[in-house]
This record gives C-alpha cells, sequence and structure tokens, in this order.
C-alpha cells in the first residue's frame, strides 16, 4: 500500500531544498503551497512572473494535484487561461509520479517561450511602424504620377483659379499689364480717343514762315549739282 503521507513530504522537503526562496508553505492538512515562477527573459519592460500554487489531495501523486495561478505581472495576466491550462496538461502527463518539479521546470521555460513571443511581436511592430513612415515620405517626396486624367483635372482647376484672380485686380491695375493690342481690343474708348486726336491734329491751321523762302529764287541749283 502506497504511504501518500510520507511521499508528499518527502517531496515537499525537496521542493523547500531546491527553491529555498521561491518556496512557502502555506498549510500542513492539506499540504499546501506557493513557488514563485518568473521567465528567465524579460518582455521588454517586464517578466512574466507568476506565483504557482499547489495543493495535494489524499491519494496525490495517483491524483492530480490542485493547480492555482496568480499572475504577478500585466503580462503573465495576459496569458493566465493559457497557463493553467498548460499545466493541466502537463501534470495529466507526469499523473502517478512525483510532478510538482516538473511542472515548475516546465512553467519557467514556457513563460520564457511567451516572454520572447512578446518581445518579437513588440519589435515587429516598432519595425513596421518604421517601414510604414519611411513609406509615407517617399510618397510624399514621389508626389503623384502624372497621366491623362489627372493632368486635365489639374489644368481645369488652374485656369479656374487664375480666372479668378484675374477677376479681383482692379481694372487700372490690369491694363497696365497689357500689351497695346489687348488693351484696344478690351476697351474701344481707347480707339476713340486715338481717332479724336488724328481729327484734332488735322483741323489745327499750320503756320508757314514765308521768309524762309524769300531768297529761293537767288539760289544757284546747278552749283548744288
Amino acid at each position: 500500500m502506497t504511504d501518500y503521507i510520507e511521499e508528499q513530504k518527502f517531496e515537499i522537503e525537496a521542493l523547500q531544498s531546491i527553491y529555498p526562496e521561491e518556496f512557502e508553505e502555506i498549510s500542513e492538512n492539506p499540504p499546501c503551497f506557493t513557488i514563485h515562477v518568473v521567465s528567465e527573459a524579460n518582455c521588454g519592460e517586464e517578466e512574466l512572473d507568476i506565483l504557482l500554487q499547489i495543493t495535494y489531495p489524499t491519494s496525490y501523486p495517483d491524483e492530480l494535484p490542485q493547480i492555482e495561478v496568480t499572475s504577478q505581472s500585466e503580462p503573465a495576466e495576459l496569458y493566465h487561461e493559457e497557463i493553467i491550462q498548460f499545466l493541466h496538461s502537463q501534470a495529466e502527463e507526469n499523473l502517478g509520479m512525483a510532478m510538482v518539479f516538473t511542472l515548475v521546470t516546465v512553467l519557467k521555460e514556457h513563460l520564457t517561450d511567451l516572454c520572447e513571443g512578446i518581445k518579437n511581436k513588440k519589435e515587429e511592430a516598432i519595425e513596421l511602424t518604421r517601414k510604414l513612415k519611411e513609406e509615407e515620405e517617399a510618397n510624399r517626396l514621389r508626389g503623384t504620377a502624372v497621366n491623362v486624367a489627372n493632368f486635365m483635372q489639374w489644368r481645369e482647376m488652374f485656369e479656374r483659379e487664375f480666372c479668378d484672380k484675374n477677376r479681383n485686380i482692379p481694372d487700372e491695375q490690369t491694363k497696365s499689364k497689357l500689351t497695346g493690342r489687348q488693351l484696344f481690343e478690351r476697351d474701344a474708348s481707347l480707339v476713340a480717343s486715338d481717332e479724336a486726336f488724328l481729327i484734332e491734329s488735322v483741323s489745327e491751321t499750320v503756320h508757314i514762315d514765308e521768309s524762309l523762302f524769300q531768297d529761293i529764287d537767288d539760289l544757284d541749283l546747278d552749283d548744288l549739282e
């Protein structure tokens, strides 16, 4: 007949020796204790920190122990249910033998794997953010490829803005920038003013100084030849 009490006592003494700082006895009857388990790697800022509580039933190790887990860090809280399921599956595989040391060992390895996964995801997220920013900056510097559709759209917008802008320029300022032909085409009064100037010039009396021609008969035109 198996002496369960003696086996349980022997395992507890071994665990206290292996984990002197992590082990804490809760009660003797039923045998209950906790072991503090921490991942060997951190997740960037924090480690995966678990408080494993084991309670022996009367016929342990032929009966599964009661396993409870208390998360001691925020990352561990995120994986609480997964850790519980993992420990239960490991306990079933080791049914019939002292299993707590094995549970602690595989739990530490599992926490370390989870931690590495969390760290890698954070690094991948940072790298993805960096690439997206670089791509956004490259697209901004590259500009938009020109095709017929967007060129016609740009041209229509440019002409509309140009017309609106010229419409708001004072008339005198606009005139000063036009050519003579454009001025005549734009303002018919300029044509009328030029016609009036010509008529006025023709209608004026022309005065001739006759003294300039008084001695013309005395000139010897042959000498000029």
